[in-house]
Order: C-alpha cells, then structure tokens, then sequence
C-alpha cells in the first residue's frame, strides 16, 4: 500500500487532477482511495482562518481532520488488493501557513513530530499553480475556498514546495500548455510508482 500525496499552490489544478486521477487509474486497473482536502472542507463548512482566533488554531484543526480522513482511507485501502492512498494535500501542507515553531505546536498537538509527519507519506507530487506560469489565468471563480490573487497564490506555492522539500521524493508537474497535458504527466509519473511497487 503506498500513500501518495498531491499537492500544490492555489489554482494548481489539484482538484481536476483528482478526477482525472479516478478515471485514470479505474481504466488501468489501479486499486485507489482518495481522502478529499482537509482545508477546503473546514473553510467551506465555517471554520476557516478568519472564523478562528489564529492561523494556527485553524491549521492544528486541519490537520486533526487530515489524520483521521487518512486513517479512514487506510483502513479502506487495506482491504483491496495493491491499493493506493492518494491525498489531496497532507500534514505538511499546513508548514506553508505557519511559522517553524507553529507548525511543531501544531504537529506536538496531534502527537507527530515533523520526520514522522514527512515518513507518513512515499510519494509528495506538486502542481505548480497556473499563477506561476500565466498571472492572466489565475482565477479564484472555481473555489469557493480560494480568497488568494495571483500574486499571493505564487507565494503560497513556493511556501507549499518549501514546506515538502526535505521529503526524499517529491516531484515537481509543471505548467504545460493545456491541463489535460499536465494531468497526464501526473497519471503516468504515478501509475510508474504503483509499477516499481509491484515489481
């Protein structure tokens, strides 16, 4: 079983990726679980950076709501066979919003260090969001949970990939032309990881 996670700045394409990803790999025969993006449902739901007393507060939440999502999938994932447990972001997604000694509070609160919070997972792939490539096709229109402009989501990018960079595999999907050509990139770098793990 291996946990794979997605990752990226805002207007990445993540959630597009998501269902590309569904498609993809049913038609291949992939055995998947897919554990939907903490964050976005807290915001969506009334608890958000905004509604609570701090960054922090609102990012120990997301990752209580994370763990117990992952947990769940696990648990599905183990009664198929070869299965992957694909997240839309993980744990470390919340490093990008917080200060070092914030994201240890944050991790000491719901019992992980920051090696264990990496080691959760075997693969980290992030999207570049579109506002690195073309400021012009950012969009906040197809996220009700997106409040970022172009601008702040390049920052919040970089942040995301900083926040992964110590992960010994993490892979980078770049910008290409059009979404669908970027999608496929991702499928094939991870039907390759789901290969190598069955060989």
């Amino acid at each position: 079983m291996k946990r794979i996670v997605i990752t990226g700045g805002p207007c990445a394409g993540k959630t597009s990726a998501m269902g590309y990803l569904r498609e993809r790999l049913a038609d291949a025969g992939v055995a998947a679980v897919f554990v939907p993006e903490a964050a976005t449902d807290l915001i969506l739901t009334g608890t958000a950076p905004w509604t609570c007393a701090s960054m922090l507060e609102f990012q120990t939440q997301v990752i209580a709501l994370q763990l117990e999502r992952e947990a769940a999938a696990l648990e599905e994932a183990a009664s198929l066979d070869d299965a992957l447990v694909i997240c839309d972001r993980g744990v470390c997604d919340s490093h990008a919003y917080l200060t070092d000694g914030e994201y240890a509070t944050a991790l000491a609160t719901n019992n992980l260090a920051e090696q264990n919070a990496l080691a959760r997972y075997d693969a980290i792939f992030h999207l570049e969001s579109v506002a690195i490539a073309d400021e012009a096709a950012y969009t906040q229109a197809n996220n009700d949970a997106r409040f970022e402009n172009a601008a702040e989501a390049a920052l919040a990018d970089k942040r995301t990939l900083d926040a992964w960079a110590a992960h010994p595999n993490l892979h980078v999907i770049a910008n290409e032309a059009t979404f669908e050509a970027k999608a496929q990139n991702l499928a094939d770098a991870i039907a390759g990881i789901w290969r190598a793990a069955g060989a």
